[in-house]
C-alpha cells in the first residue's frame, strides 16, 4: 500500500500556515489543536482550503511521540 501511495506523490505538495495553535500538557501527555489555511498543489490542480488538526503526544524519555493524529477540512456550517 505504501509503495503505491508513494508513487502517487510526484509533483504533489501540501503546506500549512497555522493561525492558531493550542497545546495543553498533562504530565506525560500533550493535546494539540491547530487551525489555519492549507494549500495543496498537484500536477492537475491547486487548491486552498481551511484545515484543522488535533493530536495527542506522549512523552517517552525526553522525546514527544505522536500517538493520535486527526486532520480535516471543516465544512461550512
Amino acid at each position: 500500500m505504501f509503495d503505491w501511495l508513494a508513487s502517487q506523490l510526484e509533483g504533489v505538495s501540501f503546506s500549512l500556515l497555522w493561525e492558531s495553535v493550542a497545546i495543553e500538557v498533562l504530565g506525560d501527555v500533550a493535546v494539540v489543536q491547530a487551525f489555519g489555511p492549507a494549500r495543496l498543489t498537484t500536477p492537475g490542480r491547486d487548491a486552498e482550503f481551511r484545515y484543522r488538526m488535533t493530536g495527542v503526544l506522549v512523552r517517552n524519555n525526553a522525546r514527544w511521540l505522536w500517538r493520535v493524529y486527526h486532520g480535516s477540512e471543516p465544512g461550512a456550517w
